[in-house]
């Protein structure tokens, strides 16, 4: 038994603030896991951490931790369970093969978890030379654990607890603050940091920690053949002296009434938080704030529709290293007209992934009469939420303008080609999704915004000239261009029928733009088709003279579309050409989206689109997607 049973796997670090040279660094093993059970080790192991990161100080002193994940293979699985033990407990007699040993009934006690200490510091320094701790995860439901050179628990529900418990022995050096051993305690003063038999309150380990009112000792141990289970005389959180510590009964002090050291599931008390962060502290990177927006400029802002204007929003923005929580404050300002739509302040956590979290205070403005501009400032800092220190104060200059607001002329060129019955795999037809896409993107469009309608199959009718929608919901543009949508009369409607020229349905709206009035500033043509372009004129043959920004929807699958042509006239002027493939009930909402989009980029702004993925039960995805500060 040992190492010739199993193997090491390799290393990941599963936590990064930096290099091993700087940082403390966990390092984390696990024994009884057989090569296939690999996923669940690395599971209960990001368990520990999540766990250990969740627990104060370490939550406050985190990005000065690394972490270390050593997989090593068993050849069985679990851990040895005597048969008998000295403290008269009886166990299942399992004795699996295992790299390091791991086995219950350590020196006679049934709870006491430990292994080949030897083998698991020569892999644990072997695999992360830097390592200040070495942490094992036997993979066992039976609860158990010990401290020492390693730390050594089992994956019992209470897992993570028993693990920090025993770190709290191994590294820190804390002493069990219970009784479970000796009556009194006869030894001399506890080495360990977390007991005392010191009751005089100038000189007792933790004196400056006491409150001159808080009795001493605080409470005492009536019957030392017990441990003493009484509630506590006074509030939680108290330092005092507590009879029964170090696995006696009486005769030595803990510092407050219950501790992590104690019981499971407890914070740790006062003392032990400052033993951890006097540690720790040494690889914390210092707080520092660094301002990279000293002036904000809002640029020109388009005037709104009517009397309401349009409020844009900027940030003002930090870069901060610091294992404590920054707050950012506006203690001046803004001046100018300009607001702070999200408070006065705003609280930046510790960043967990990278070295370097990013702060904002936002500011807005509200655009008011074409051609006017305001300049204001406003005076911000930052404050460590730990030390009180402040970074700063720096002020910032704010400019903003208002423009008209540009307005755009849009041609919808709509395919009725005989195909646009086709069932669109959702059991409704393309021109139906036609007609409900086409709606939404009507209702959209802003009042001054311009709308002209063209139908082609193998002929071409101009509907609707580009007209002004008018205001929402029922501007003369808006509601012709609706009875369009819906009609089903000859001369109006989109019913499907005949062939397809796709380049004809393009002239003839490029004929419709440019007798558009010239106060249009944006002009913009959008083609739906789901067919192959087989009447002239052909694509090829008018794209040459486009000038306006062109985009296109094909129905269907690529493969019946003319996408090289829409290609080539889409990214030629602008724009961008969308294959729906079978539309499927999420395809239907993604069409829906598609045209949100193309108006948006009409406009020369920016959409957020939906991330995409699968997501299966019981399973945690982070999809990235790119989003403006704003």
């Amino acid at each position: 038994m040992g190492t010739s049973d199993g193997f090491v796997i390799g290393t990941t670090k599963i936590v990064d603030h930096g290099p091993a040279s700087q940082r403390w660094n966990m390092v984390i093993l696990g024994d009884g896991y057989r090569a296939s059970e690999m996923s669940k080790y690395h599971t209960d192991a990001q368990a520990f951490v999540d766990h250990l990161y969740g627990t104060a100080p370490f939550n406050e002193l985190w990005c000065g931790v690394n972490v270390y994940r050593v997989d090593v293979a068993s050849t069985d699985s679990g851990a040895a369970d005597p048969a008998t033990c000295g403290d008269g407990s009886t166990g299942s007699g399992a004795s699996p093969h295992t790299y390091f040993d791991a086995s219950f009934c350590t020196s006679g006690t049934r709870r006491l978890l430990a292994g080949n200490e030897t083998n698991a510091l020569a892999v644990s320094h072997a695999q992360v030379p830097q390592g200040h701790v070495t942490m094992v995860i036997v993979n066992s439901p039976t609860y158990g654990g010990a401290g020492g050179g390693v730390a050594w628990f089992s994956t019992n529900v209470s897992s993570p607890e028993i693990g920090i418990h025993e770190m709290g022995h191994t590294f820190f050096g804390f002493v069990d603050e219970y009784g479970d051993i000796t009556n009194t305690y006869a030894g001399g003063e506890p080495m360990q940091p977390n007991a005392t038999i010191n009751t005089n309150r100038a000189t007792t380990k933790w004196h400056t920690l006491i409150a001159a009112a808080t009795p001493l000792p605080t409470m005492s141990n009536p019957n030392c053949t017990t441990e003493d289970g009484r509630p506590s005389p006074v509030p939680a959180g108290t330092v005092g002296l507590f009879d029964g510590a170090a696995r006696a009964h009486c005769g030595a002090y803990r510092a407050e009434y219950d501790c992590r050291m104690r019981h499971l599931g407890v914070a740790f008390c006062a003392v032990c938080q400052r033993r951890i962060r006097q540690l720790l502290t040494p690889f914390i990177v210092p707080t520092t704030v660094n301002l990279t927006t000293p002036s904000v400029s809002f640029g020109n802002v388009p005037a709104g529709v009517g009397a309401t204007g349009v409020t844009t929003y900027r940030a003002i923005k930090f870069d901060i290293t610091s294992c404590n929580r920054v707050r950012l404050e506006i203690v001046a300002g803004p001046t100018g007209g300009f607001g702070a739509p999200g408070g006065t302040s705003a609280i930046v956590p510790p960043a967990e992934l990278t070295p370097v979290a990013q702060g904002h205070l936002w500011i807005s403005y509200t655009s008011t009469t074409a051609g006017s501009c305001i300049t204001g400032s406003v005076t911000v800092r930052a404050v460590d939420s730990l030390t009180s220190t402040i970074f700063g104060p720096w002020v910032v200059n704010l400019s903003a303008c208002t423009i008209a607001r540009p307005t755009s002329a849009v041609m919808l060129v709509l395919d009725r080609s005989g195909s646009m019955t086709t069932d669109a795999g959702n059991g409704h037809s393309r021109v139906e999704l036609l007609r409900t896409a086409v709606s939404t993107f009507v209702d959209v469009m802003l009042p001054g915004d311009g709308l002209g309608i063209v139908r082609f199959d193998n002929l071409v009718d101009t509907l609707m000239p580009v007209t002004d929608v008018g205001p929402a919901p029922a501007g003369a543009g808006r509601t012709q261009a609706h009875n369009i949508v819906t009609t089903h009369a000859p001369a109006l409607t989109l019913d499907p029928r005949g062939a397809t020229s796709i380049g004809g349905g393009i002239q003839q709206a490029k004929t419709a733009l440019d007798a558009a009035p010239a106060s249009y500033s944006v002009r913009a043509m959008v083609v739906l088709t789901d067919g192959l372009e087989n009447t002239p004129p052909m694509i090829s043959g008018v794209s040459g003279s486009l000038t306006a920004n062109t985009f296109a929807i094909g129905f269907g699958q690529a493969a019946a579309i003319s996408t090289s042509a829409l290609n080539a006239i889409t990214q030629g002027h602008g724009g961008y050409l969308v294959v729906t493939g079978p539309i499927t009930p999420d395809e239907n909402f993604a069409l829906t989206e598609y045209f949100l989009k193309i108006q948006a980029g009409i406009q020369n702004s920016t959409a957020v689109l939906d991330p995409r993925g699968e997501l299966v039960f019981g399973v945690t995805h982070r999809i990235p997607f790119a989003l403006t500060s704003a």
